[in-house]
């Protein structure tokens, strides 16, 4: 079962000069057990898993290219935003509902991902998280329920780094908190860009 992913499509130019698309998702095994509050069982949230796949022919087929998180990390919904430098950086949603996590492949466009994704300083819930580049000032800007813990909702905020997302200094409230259910901002989107190939990591 696909669980889900918000990072969108991500352009690479191959080596023939080809263009291959990538996509970060989420899995859930069949024998996942839902259990009351979401909390954790045998078989339950800790099974999510999360791969980057690629497609060279517009998303009519894909293929597997690399794992980005396994069971029991605990980690799900990447997503994922190209550096400056070529990285792929990818921010986790955390099963546990503790905080976001990032991890960066650096080298091979979504084949290598690094062994123990980073804790960072911002809070997860249940929900989802978006994430972007501002294309002028180059800035990293992530949107996230800005509450830890396993109930839904939480005030919508966007984060901000100079640094593609090493660091947050800021951090500013958008909307109040959704508290009731699933609530309008559980699944924040950043406004999705232009596919455009990007040259493949030195």
């Amino acid at each position: 079962w696909i669980a889900g992913g918000g990072g969108g499509i991500t352009a690479a130019t191959a080596a023939d000069g080809s263009v291959e698309w990538l996509l970060a998702q989420s899995f859930v095994p069949h024998a996942t057990v839902w259990s009351a509050g979401d909390t954790f069982a045998e078989g339950g949230l800790e099974q999510h898993y999360s791969v980057m796949k690629s497609s060279r022919d517009r998303g009519a087929t894909w293929t597997l290219r690399g794992v980005m998180s396994r069971p029991y990390d605990v980690l799900a919904a990447p997503v994922v935003v190209r550096l400056a430098d070529g990285t792929l950086r990818a921010f986790f949603s955390d099963r546990k509902n503790e905080a976001i996590y990032v991890s960066d492949d650096r080298r091979d466009d979504g084949r290598f991902w690094q062994l123990w994704p980073t804790r960072t300083r911002l809070p997860s819930g249940p929900g989802g998280i978006a994430a972007t580049i501002a294309p002028r000032s180059g800035r990293l800007v992530l949107a996230f329920n800005n509450r830890a813990g396993g109930g839904w909702g939480g005030v919508l905020s966007l984060a901000v780094s100079e640094d593609g997302g090493a660091t947050f200094p800021w951090v500013r409230d958008l909307e109040p908190d959704s508290a009731v259910g699933a609530g309008p901002h559980a699944y924040p989107r950043t406004r999705a860009h232009n596919l455009v190939p990007m040259p493949r990591c030195p």
